[in-house]
Parts: C-alpha cells; sequence; structure tokens
C-alpha cells in the first residue's frame, strides 16, 4: 500500500510522506468504484468506466485510468501514470457528502465524484462519463 501512496504522491507532484503524518486524505466512494487521493492535488481512479480518454499529449505511459487536478492549476486532466490509487484504503465518502484538503474539495453523488480547486477548475468522474472543467 506504502508503493501505491508514493506513487499517488509522485503523480500529484506532492512530498512522500508516510500516511500517518497527514500527507494523504484518502476516500472511496459508496460502490467502491472510484477511489481518489488528496494532498496539494487530488486524484481519482475508476475500476469500471463505460468512456475512453484520449491519449495526452506526450503520455508514455498508461492512461485513462483516472482524472487529477492541482490545486494552482487550471481545468482537470486525464491521467498518465504508470501506477494506479485503486486499493488505497479510505474512507467511504457517502452520496452527498464532501471532503476538503488544501481548498480542494470533492463531493461524492450518486451520479459521481465531483472534484474542484479555488480556481474552480476540476472533473466529475463516474461509470457512464466523464468531463474536465
Amino acid at each position: 500500500m506504502r508503493s501505491v501512496l508514493a506513487g499517488a504522491a509522485l503523480v500529484l507532484g506532492l512530498a512522500v510522506l508516510p500516511a500517518s503524518a497527514g500527507a494523504l486524505t484518502s476516500f472511496v466512494s459508496p460502490s467502491k468504484n472510484i477511489h481518489c487521493v488528496m494532498s496539494g492535488g487530488v486524484r481519482c481512479d475508476i475500476r469500471h468506466k463505460d468512456w475512453n480518454a484520449p491519449k495526452p499529449r506526450g503520455c508514455q505511459l498508461d492512461w485513462g485510468q483516472g482524472l487529477s487536478v492541482t490545486r494552482t492549476g487550471s481545468r482537470g486532466r486525464v491521467v498518465c501514470a504508470g501506477d494506479t490509487v485503486l486499493g488505497v484504503n479510505g474512507r467511504t465518502l457517502a452520496y452527498g457528502r464532501s471532503v476538503t484538503r488544501n481548498r480542494i474539495t470533492c463531493t461524492s453523488r450518486t451520479n459521481g465524484v465531483t472534484c474542484r480547486n479555488p480556481r474552480g477548475h476540476g472533473f466529475r468522474i463516474s461509470k457512464e462519463s466523464y468531463r474536465l472543467f
């Protein structure tokens, strides 16, 4: 599990700290289909989906397994990474509930998870579709 957390931290451009240091907040959707890790940014990976995302420019790794946004960045992006945050143990974020870390807020709903940074950029991810904004 520590290697998955470290990989998630690296993808998000964060310093790698043990989970006990409070550097990462992780959660899963009630369906257990969407797993997210938050710190200086947020990344949500999805286990089962009915959509395919285009390959990000310059990506030399796997892509489309999730979406991410940084705290200060512009719109959300398709993940390009050789790892996954699926299986990261986190609390279940009940439908209708939100979690905020470093001014990024993620909300769980029956139609997916939406994450937004302070600039209003982010993403919505669900089994049926995704949206970057």
